[in-house]
């Protein structure tokens, strides 16, 4: 128990337990185990233990298979998406097949759901990759496709020697996900050490496979032998994002209703006005003031405060200036701009470099092609992220959610509407309402509006009439 408690994240397989499976201070997401038809033990089962001490909103993913549980854990600006799978051995070959297909289908399902989350993806595949990709893939007379080596990554060396299909459906699948094995491939664990025993039989098909912007993170990565398992155990250690409230500048104002400010850019004028101010006789008052105020009785703290406070206000004077055309800053929602949005652009940027180097015909070419396939995904990101939107403005509407709803819509650009100005008085309003609705008479009540504030009404485009016709439903 002390080992396990050693880690905020535990991914546990085939815990033959038909109930929820739980750790003190932790919280467990748990996909029961499989009763035995014939009387026999549970069969699989899996838990996903999350302590207690982790900063984030924990969701546990729904599943309808056996072999997989999921959960994103939500940090704030950063996510992480946890996937623990133990998936079942299969003799058939079109079995070994279909159950990649919907292990991939699985991956990729949660993956557009949280596109910017970072993937940690762990559990016993009954897979076996073989010493390397090519050998895997020659085994099975498939081509190696070429990989990027990320460090602290290296090229992936394993003790075990045999391929299997599922092997191979693993090794493809990372490739088409951009999912990075760490079994043999990263310090700590290199060559691959074998992480399953039976009797003289050691093979490898316990492993740890990580998204791309997980990588950086990653600090140490192990395999440790236990007694109470015929599976070692696979240790991970990487930096989590935890989501700290950041501490507000000193120097900051501030904000009011309809002001805002800008910093003043550093350079010497500011710095010898500074310096002057310094050496006034209003900056040793109040320096000398606060002095006395830290050695004097608890009495003189609140006045020792407004004075510290008038200090401050006079430093930031120097350091900030208001700024009428900014005021508040609209928050813009730009989540969709991912890692995968982020690697493209830097693809664009080095493309660019080389072709400003040497600009030759097929730099030139290389770049346009990069730029193309750069506005292709921020065109990609943005419409499913405006589809996400709207199906949460949707869900919000159909729960009658309005602190959702003008949350997802407080975030959204300005669309440039028009301030009209109202040129009837309230009294008209009055009037005309009061002798609409309470007389009994067929007179007509003119409203009482000066004829220079009269503006003409536009008359109705025949393209105006052709857009509300189409808009019609049948029959209406």
């Amino acid at each position: 128990m002390d080992f396990l408690t050693k880690f905020d994240i535990l991914f546990i397989q085939e815990t033959r337990s038909t109930d929820e499976l739980y750790l003190d201070n932790y919280h467990s997401c748990t996909k029961r185990a499989t009763p035995s038809q014939r009387g026999g033990r549970p069969k699989g089962g899996l838990a996903l233990l999350f302590s207690m001490q982790i900063q984030a909103n924990i969701t546990q993913l729904p599943s309808n298979d056996e072999w997989s549980v999921a959960a994103v854990l939500d940090f704030g600006q950063v996510k992480l998406l946890c996937i623990n799978l133990y998936l079942p051995t299969c003799r058939r070959q079109t079995q070994v097949e279909q159950l990649w297909k919907e292990v991939e289908a699985y991956v990729v399902q949660w993956r557009r759901q949280h596109p910017s989350a970072m993937i940690l993806l762990a559990g016993d595949l009954n897979a076996r990759v073989g010493p390397n990709n090519n050998a895997l893939y020659t085994h099975f007379h498939h081509w190696p496709p070429e990989t990027e080596i990320i460090p602290p990554l290296m090229t992936r060396s394993s003790y075990d020697k045999t391929c299997n299909m599922g092997g191979l459906h693993l090794a493809q699948m990372a490739y088409r996900q951009n999912l990075h094995l760490l079994n043999g491939a990263i310090q700590g664990d290199y060559p691959g050490q074998y992480t399953y025993w039976s009797g003289h039989k050691l093979s490898v098909i316990d492993y740890c496979i990580v998204s791309q912007d997980l990588i950086p993170r990653i600090s140490k990565f192990t395999i440790t032998a236990r007694a109470e398992s015929d599976h070692l155990s696979l240790s991970l250690v990487c930096d989590l994002p935890f989501d700290l409230p950041k501490p507000q500048h000193r120097y900051q104002p501030e904000l009011t209703p309809g002001t805002g400010f800008k910093k003043i850019r550093w350079n010497g004028q500011v710095s010898e006005r500074i310096s002057n101010w310094y050496k006034s006789e209003e900056s040793y008052r109040l320096s000398k003031a606060i002095m006395e105020g830290c050695l004097e009785t608890e009495e003189s703290a609140p006045n020792m405060m407004t004075t510290y406070k008038m200090l401050t206000q006079k430093i930031q004077e120097f350091v900030v200036k208001p700024n009428s055309k900014s005021p508040y800053h609209r928050k813009t929602s730009r989540e969709w701009f991912d890692h995968e949005c982020i690697a493209s652009r830097k693809s664009l940027i080095h493309s660019f470099i080389c072709h400003k180097d040497n600009p030759t015909e097929d730099n030139r070419q290389k770049m346009l092609e990069v730029k193309r396939s750069y506005k292709k995904l921020l065109t990609q990101k943005k419409r499913y992220a405006m589809k996400l939107l709207w199906q949460q403005l949707i869900e919000a509407s159909n729960s009658s959610n309005p602190s959702l709803f003008w949350r997802i819509v407080a975030v959204q650009p300005d669309r440039g509407l028009s301030q009209l100005s109202c040129c009837i008085s309230m009294k008209a309003w009055e009037t005309h309402f009061h002798n609409l609705y309470e007389e009994s008479s067929d007179e007509s009540y003119a409203l009482d509006i000066p004829e220079d504030q009269i503006q003409p009404w536009p008359a109705v485009s025949i393209t105006e009439t052709h857009l509300l016709i189409d808009q019609l439903k049948n029959g209406n």
